[in-house]
Parts: structure tokens; C-alpha cells; sequence
């Protein structure tokens, strides 16, 4: 019997996508086509497979998650996309469904969970999982009460911007301080400060931060890679 939907699996993780194929494959009317391990082979299997649906990981080598939703969702606005990632940040989340994410659902949930999900995504409800919901509206409820005089990203410098900048294009610390001509101290120094301002704490958020300040051109970054 044909399956109703095929799907695709992205993550850097080989037995995350056997387990997920195993507990998928109890389902028969859902059928794996292909495999990615990082984002770039994510969107020329898309592109050759065309997939009725992807199951997405956010922290990816080549191209991260929020980079490959919004790269799918303008060139295969047919494909749906249901994130699967261990962030629990509502910051990750937004982003995530502001990219062009169909669904969001943490790694920790049951298959029940993610079957139920799935189903509400292919019948074209935006889904989040019941655990990440909760935390999400917390999170927005707590920022919106805040009153500042500043707002974060108006506390970061003219060099901390560029440096933003050149994290999210996918630099490592000594190409920063070659490219702007200061030491490798100073960009730690930088990537700190960013990280204290901003409130977030590894590179894969800071990215998503200059992805939704329009500081990068994704397609720019995608050729150099």
C-alpha cells in the first residue's frame, strides 16, 4: 500500500534518525525517503526527493536549522516542517515558527506526542508541542511586562554588531579577529559581551538573534559554504 505521506529526516545524529525511522515506521502511512546530517545536503535532497514533510534538528553543521526553514519555505512552500530539537528557549521557538517552521516539538517528547503532532501539522494547524507551549507563553509574558529605558540589542557597540555579524556567517574566533584586525582576545572578549547583553549562551542562538535582525544574507552564506 502507497503511503499517504513521505518525509524526511534532518539531524547530525545517526541513531536519533534510526529511532525515529523505527518508531515512524509503525505508522504506515508514513514512509522515509531520505536522510541529511547537516543542512546543506538537507536542501539538495529536498530539492531531488520532494518530501511531503521534514523532520527538522536546529543545531546542524554547514547550515543550522533556522537557516534550511526559511531556505524550504521560500523555494518548497509546499513542504511542511516539524522541528525536533532538544532547545527549549522560547526565543527558539519564535524564531523558529517565524522562519517558516509548521510545528516545534522537543526531543524529550513521547512518540504519542510527536504522532499526534504530525497529524495536526498535515491537516494544517501550526503545532507546539504541550511542554514547549506552556514555556513559551511564560517567556513572551515575561518579556512583554518588562519596561526598559534600553532595549537590549540598543546596548550593543558599533564592533559588537560586526562581530554579531561575522558569528552568524559562520567565522571561527581567529578568521573575526583577522577580518577586523584585532586580537583573538578582543573577540572573545565580544562574543561575551554579546552573549551577557542578549541573554542567550551558545553560537547556534546568537545566530538566530542576527538571522531575525536581518544582519546576514543566508543565500551569501550558503555560497561561501
Amino acid at each position: 500500500m502507497k503511503p499517504a505521506y513521505t518525509y524526511m529526516i534532518t539531524d547530525d545524529n545517526a541513531l536519533l534518525r534510526e529511532g525515529l525511522k523505527s518508531l515512524l515506521a509503525m505508522n504506515t502511512d508514513y514512509e522515509c525517503i531520505a536522510e541529511a546530517s547537516n543542512g546543506a545536503e538537507a536542501l539538495s535532497l529536498i530539492s531531488r526527493e520532494q518530501p511531503d514533510f521534514v523532520l527538522m534538528d536546529l543545531s546542524m553543521p554547514e547550515l543550522n536549522g533556522f537557516e534550511v526553514i526559511n531556505m524550504i519555505r521560500r523555494r518548497y512552500p509546499d513542504v511542511k516542517i516539524m522541528v525536533l530539537s532538544v532547545l527549549e528557549s522560547d526565543e527558539a521557538v519564535l524564531q523558529a515558527l517565524k522562519n517558516g517552521a509548521h510545528g516545534y516539538c522537543n526531543k524529550n517528547s513521547s512518540y504519542e506526542e510527536l504522532q499526534g503532532g504530525l497529524r495536526s501539522m498535515l491537516d494544517g494547524n501550526q503545532y507546539i508541542s504541550r511542554q514547549m507551549k506552556d514555556h513559551v507563553m511564560v517567556g513572551y509574558l515575561e518579556r512583554s511586562k518588562k519596561v526598559k529605558s534600553r532595549s537590549d540589542w540598543e546596548t550593543i557597540t558599533r564592533r559588537e554588531r560586526q562581530v554579531l555579524t561575522l558569528i552568524a556567517e559562520g567565522y571561527k574566533n581567529s578568521a573575526i579577529a583577522e577580518n577586523m584586525s584585532i586580537s583573538i582576545k578582543t573577540v572573545e572578549k565580544h562574543r561575551a559581551n554579546l552573549m551577557k547583553k542578549l541573554g542567550l549562551n551558545n553560537t547556534t542562538k546568537l545566530t538566530a538573534y542576527a538571522i531575525g535582525k536581518n544582519l546576514i544574507n543566508t543565500e551569501i552564506r550558503t555560497a561561501r559554504k
